[in-house]
């Protein structure tokens, strides 16, 4: 025989190895190989179950605050997006849900959206459109996965003015 694949699975050895995880893996063969001569080992294939969270429970949390006017009065809409935990494949993925939970509020309201969030995929950034009078307010982590520094947090438009803003690059959320 001039070459042969050996599978391996993690859970094959939970017997010998019950502390065996899929970061520390350790597993048994079912029958001993023995080789004589010359070899060469190399590793083909590896596949692993994505079981892990880029995004706790607390750091899903944004802020925001939009002053608008209803029936001659100033309010103020002061609300919370919490992005449910888990692992997000991409930046437009946690973008999606912010300006959906943004919308509602909005809806909720019978106003304008305040503030709509992209992501500019060629140069790898977040722009953002804020309407008059809007604050958003991120997480460290929130903030880190889309390149917003600290010193242009919170995004704020105090002006009466629509603003554009566009973070530094974002993170691969791998």
């Amino acid at each position: 025989m001039a070459h042969f694949y050996l599978t391996l699975p993690c859970n094959s050895s939970m017997r010998h190895y019950p502390d065996s995880t899929i970061t520390r893996y350790t597993t048994r063969l079912e029958n001993a190989i023995s080789l004589s001569g010359d070899w060469e080992v190399g590793l083909v294939e590896m596949q692993y179950q994505h079981t892990w969270y880029n995004l706790d429970v607390m750091d899903g949390r944004v802020l925001y605050y939009h002053s608008f006017e209803k029936d001659g009065q100033t309010k103020l809409l002061q609300d919370m997006a919490q992005l449910s935990p888990g692992y997000y494949d991409s930046i437009m993925d946690i973008i999606v849900v912010m300006n959906k939970q943004m919308k509602e509020s909005a809806d909720n309201l019978l106003l304008e959206p305040f503030a709509e969030l992209r992501y500019l995929a060629k140069i790898n950034r977040i722009k953002a459109h804020m309407g008059r009078h809007t604050s958003i307010t991120f997480t460290l982590a929130m903030r880190q996965m889309l390149g917003i520094s600290n010193q242009r947090h919170p995004l704020r438009n105090a002006s009466d003015n629509i603003i554009q803003w566009q973070s530094a690059k974002a993170c691969d959320l791998h």
